[in-house]
């Protein structure tokens, strides 16, 4: 079953503007990966004799005190490329006490207790690159946790809206497994949801709220992409589920007001 939403199908089967409303990713599916869903248990990783020391990992942080969390979100690539959220370590935010929030160093001494007690260091360690800015007479961010022994480098920015649904295509593939440790990242999809009150140049943006883990992770694929990460695309769904006459292609040409006689750019080449 096509699992898009409504408004998504007008958007890109009808070529016509329709709000997005609800969950952002309700594709992700809570249950066990066994019984079709996103998510595996423990007993996984022994099973699969998984050590995160044997592959390339990537560790996302997205630093926030007051509303937003203090993220970390670990990242291995599996042989096959999908991504496997095996952990993740979260502080402050707007749940937390203000007695028990923390600064970079002290979240650098956890990751650092983390990765010990997991017994890997990660290949690369990415962060939002706002955490660069000089916005305290204590330096960065980034310079605070790099002085406490947690290097990183710049998250690459994309536009939102499209690694969104890159995202989206990633967890109905199931390119998407989450270790059911990760608790707050599997709230998180339950909760991140669109802003439908804003609306701007035909692009909509999320909810500025329950969102830490999901930029984590937009971060890591978006490091770390390879061809197979859109083999099934929303377009190509489409074209297989909603559209046998070729109705994409017809929409291309009513939107561009000509004949689609060029090859479809946006398809992407499923030889890949």
């Amino acid at each position: 079953m096509n699992m898009a939403s409504d408004a998504f199908k007008k958007q890109y089967y009808d070529g016509s503007w329709t709000q997005n409303v609800g969950l952002i990713y309700p594709e992700f599916k809570s249950e066990d990966y066994a019984d079709g869903g996103n998510v595996v248990n423990f007993e996984w990783e022994v099973e699969h004799d998984f050590k995160a020391s044997a592959y390339r990992t990537i560790v996302a942080i997205d630093p926030g005190y007051v509303k937003s969390k203090f993220s970390a979100l670990f990242c291995a690539i599996l042989p096959d490329n999908t991504y496997y959220f095996f952990d993740e370590l979260n502080a402050n935010g707007k749940n937390a006490e203000e007695w028990d929030k923390i600064g970079p160093t002290e979240f650098a001494r956890r990751l650092k207790e983390k990765y010990r007690e997991r017994g890997f260091n990660p290949s690369k360690t990415i962060i939002d690159s706002a955490a660069h800015n000089e916005n305290s007479g204590m330096g960065s961010v980034s310079g605070q946790l790099l002085k406490a022994g947690i290097p990183s480098v710049s998250a690459k920015k994309t536009k939102e809206y499209g690694s969104i649904m890159a995202m989206k295509d990633l967890f109905k593939a199931r390119k998407i497994i989450v270790n059911v440790r990760c608790q707050d990242f599997i709230k998180e999809m339950g909760l991140f949801a669109w802003d439908e009150r804003k609306v701007t140049n035909g692009d909509q943006k999320p909810l500025d709220d329950d969102n830490d883990g999901a930029d984590c992770a937009r971060y890591i694929i978006n490091e770390s992409p390879h061809p197979k990460n859109a083999v099934q695309t929303y377009q190509g769904q489409f074209d297989a589920n909603f559209s046998p006459g070729k109705m994409y292609n017809n929409w291309l040409r009513t939107w561009y007001n000509k004949p689609a006689k060029k090859p479809n750019l946006l398809l992407i080449d499923n030889k890949t």
